[in-house]
C-alpha cells in the first residue's frame, strides 16, 4: 500500500508543478527447444505456418529478449505499469470467460500455459517440453516440465495439467473438443475430437489454458480460486502479493520459480490511471521510488509523444478499431443490411485518421490487420463501402430510413476517447442517424459483449490472433459467446467452422468468411491501433514477440551503476 501512495504522491507532485509553472504540456502525451514433430502416418506437416512479423509498418519492438549489456542482468527493482482499465472482476480462474480481455494482461505475470505462442504464428514450449502430433490418431501428446511447482507449493505434473484442461474444456465454450489421458507421471494425451488445424496447438496458449493449482482449488472451492491467481508464474499475487479490484496488483517474485535465475525483477504492479494528462506526466517523469516505468495505452496521442521523446514502444499492428452494429436484433435499425452499409460509408476514416491519429493510425477496412497473412492487402478496393455520404444517404432510404434514428454508442474502456467518439457521433448525424456516446465500465462492457447484449453500435478494438482460424472461432462463433447481439447466422457459423477445419493452406476459406463479414458490414472497422505499451529507457528485456510479454526476462539497468 506504501508504493501505492508513494505512486500517487509523484502524480499529484506532477500535477502540482504544472498547474504552477503554466507550461504547455498539459495534455501531450526460456530457451529455444524443438518444435513439435509428426507420428510416422501423418499426412502432413504439423508445424503451424509462419506469419511474417510486419514491423516495417511502424512498430518499434524490440526482438531480442537476451540483455544487450554485458553487465546486466541485474537482480531488484519493482517495475511499475500503468492502464486505463482493470480490475472488472476475478482473475483466478482463466476457463470460465469471466476474466475481461483487459483483466487477462494481470495475469500474464502469474499464470503460464503449456506453450507460447509468438507473433509470428510458430509456437515453442513452456510448461511443455515438447509435443507429438499425429494426424492418423488425432491425438497430441505432451511431455510437462519436471520439478515445476505452484505458488501453494503443490506440484504440477501430468494429473495437474490433465485436470487444467478437462476445466477448460468443460467451461470455455471453446470450438475445440477433447479428451485427456494421462500416460506418465509427466505425460498426457489429448484426444481430439474436433479435426486437428492450423490453429490447434496455438489454442493451448490461449487465456483459458493458463494452469492454476488443482489442489488449491479442490481444497478451498471454487470462489477461493476465483479470488486467488495460483499459478507457475515467475511473479504471485499470493505470500504477499494483492489484487485490489478497480485499483492495482502488486505480483511479488517467485523465490521457487522454475527458471532458473529469474525472475530478476523483485516485483510488478499494476496500477489504474485513467486520466491521460496524468498519466504522460507520471511516465515522463525521471526513475525514481513510486515512478511509473511503462504505461498501457492506445493513445496514438500518448504513442507519438513518447516515440518522439525516444521511449520503447512495445506493439505490434494486430489490432484494429471496429464498430458492432446490433445485427442480430430483428426489430434494430442495425438488423438492415443497408443501414450498415450507410454507417461505413458515413465514417471519413482518412480525415479520422489525419486530425485524431497522430501519424499512428491508419485507416483499415477489414478486421483482418496487415501483420496477419489474412489481411487482403494484393486488392485496394478489399473493404468497400469507402467513404461515401451522398451514397450513405441513399443507402439509409433504401433501408426505410429516410428521416434516420436514434441509437446508441457505448465505447469499449481505454478504446477511444471523448474527441473521437464525438467525431463518430458527427459523421454519422450527417447521415441522420443521432448517437448518444455511453463508456461504461469495464464489468459493464464485458457484460454487454458476452451477457446482455446492446442496441445500438459498439466501439470495440478487435483483436487478431496469430492464426486466423482462432481469431473467428474464439471471438465470432457463437460457442464463443462474445458480440452477444451480433448476428451469427447458420451460413456465417458455417464459414468460421470451414475456416477452421482446413488443415493448410486456407486462405480460399478465411478469404470467403472475410468476404462475408464485409459484404454484409457486420463489423465495421475504422482504423488499425495498436496495445501498445510503452516503456522508459533503461528498462531492459522486454518484448512484444509473444502475445504476453514476458516479464520474467525485465530488468533495470540502471541497478549496475
Amino acid at each position: 500500500m506504501k508504493k501505492v501512495i508513494g505512486l500517487m504522491i509523484i502524480v499529484l507532485a506532477l500535477l502540482l508543478m504544472v498547474a504552477a509553472c503554466g507550461n504547455g504540456n498539459d495534455g501531450d502525451p526460456g530457451p529455444v527447444t524443438p518444435p513439435e514433430s509428426v507420428q510416422p502416418g501423418a499426412e502432413a506437416s504439423a508445424t503451424p505456418p509462419t506469419v511474417a512479423n510486419d514491423n516495417a509498418d511502424g512498430n518499434d519492438q524490440q526482438e531480442n529478449n537476451q540483455p544487450q549489456n554485458d553487465e546486466g542482468p541485474f537482480h531488484g527493482g519493482t517495475l511499475r505499469v500503468v492502464g486505463t482499465t482493470e480490475g472488472a472482476g476475478p482473475i483466478g480462474v482463466p476457463w470460465t470467460g469471466h476474466i475481461s480481455a483487459q483483466d487477462t494482461w494481470l495475469t500474464g505475470p502469474v499464470k503460464q500455459t503449456l506453450v507460447r505462442e509468438h507473433q509470428d504464428s510458430e509456437v515453442s514450449p513452456l510448461l511443455a517440453t515438447h509435443w507429438d502430433i499425429n494426424l492418423d490418431t488425432q491425438t497430441i501428446t505432451f511431455t510437462l516440465q519436471q520439478g515445476v511447482t505452484f505458488h501453494d507449493g503443490s506440484p504440477f505434473n501430468a494429473e495437474s495439467a490433465a485436470w487444467n484442461l478437462d476445466k477448460t474444456q468443460y467451461y470455455s465454450g471453446l470450438a475445440i473438443s477433447y479428451t485427456v489421458d494421462i500416460l506418465d507421471n509427466y505425460v498426457i494425451r489429448v484426444n481430439m475430437e474436433t479435426p486437428i488445424t492450423n490453429g490447434t496447438i496455438n489454442q493451448f496458449a490461449q487465456l483459458p489454458f493458463r494452469i492454476i493449482s488443482m489442489v488449491h482449488y479442490e481444497t478451498y472451492g471454487y470462489d477461493s480460486s476465483r479470488e486467488n491467481p495460483i499459478g507457475t508464474g515467475p511473479f504471485m499475487l499470493t505470500n504477499g502479493g494483492e489484487y485490489i479490484r478497480g485499483s492495482h496488483t502488486r505480483a511479488i517474485r517467485n523465490p521457487n520459480f522454475w527458471m532458473e535465475g529469474q525472475p530478476f525483477l523483485d516485483a510488478v504492479e499494476y496500477h489504474l490511471l485513467t486520466d491521460r494528462m496524468t498519466q504522460t506526466l507520471a511516465l515522463s517523469a525521471p526513475h525514481g521510488e513510486g515512478a511509473i516505468d511503462a504505461l498501457r495505452t492506445h493513445s496514438s496521442e500518448q504513442i507519438a509523444h513518447f516515440r518522439d521523446l525516444g521511449y520503447t514502444n512495445l506493439w505490434i499492428n494486430m489490432m484494429g478499431t471496429a464498430l458492432f452494429p446490433s445485427s442480430a436484433n430483428p426489430n434494430s435499425p442495425m438488423a438492415n443490411v443497408y443501414v450498415r452499409r450507410a454507417i461505413s460509408a458515413a465514417i471519413d476514416r482518412d480525415l479520422l485518421v489525419a486530425a485524431l491519429g497522430f501519424n499512428v493510425w491508419t485507416p483499415l477496412y477489414q478486421y483482418t490487420t496487415p501483420a496477419r497473412a489474412t489481411h487482403f492487402v494484393t486488392d485496394p478496393d478489399y473493404g468497400v463501402p469507402r467513404f461515401n455520404p451522398e451514397q450513405a444517404r441513399e443507402w439509409m432510404a433504401q433501408g426505410g430510413f429516410p428521416d434516420g434514428f436514434r441509437t446508441t454508442l457505448y465505447v469499449q474502456p481505454g478504446t477511444a476517447d471523448t474527441d473521437t467518439a464525438a467525431a463518430i457521433q458527427h459523421m454519422l448525424a450527417e447521415i441522420g442517424i443521432q448517437a448518444d456516446i455511453v463508456f461504461p465500465d469495464a464489468g459493464a462492457f464485458v457484460a454487454l459483449n458476452r451477457v446482455d447484449g446492446w442496441e445500438g453500435l459498439m466501439f470495440h478494438n478487435v483483436m487478431n490472433a496469430v492464426v486466423h482460424a482462432n481469431t473467428a472461432s474464439m471471438l465470432f462463433s457463437r460457442a464463443a459467446g462474445n458480440f452477444v447481439s451480433m448476428e451469427k447466422s447458420d451460413e456465417f457459423e458455417q464459414l468460421i467452422q470451414t475456416s477452421i477445419e482446413v488443415f493448410g493452406d486456407n486462405v480460399a476459406e478465411v478469404r470467403d468468411l472475410s468476404d462475408y463479414i464485409v459484404d454484409n458490414c457486420l463489423i465495421i472497422s475504422l482504423w488499425l491501433t495498436n496495445s501498445s505499451t510503452i516503456v522508459r529507457p533503461g528498462i531492459e528485456g522486454l518484448s512484444f514477440r509473444d502475445n504476453i510479454i514476458r516479464y520474467e526476462d525485465a530488468w533495470f539497468d540502471w541497478l549496475g551503476n
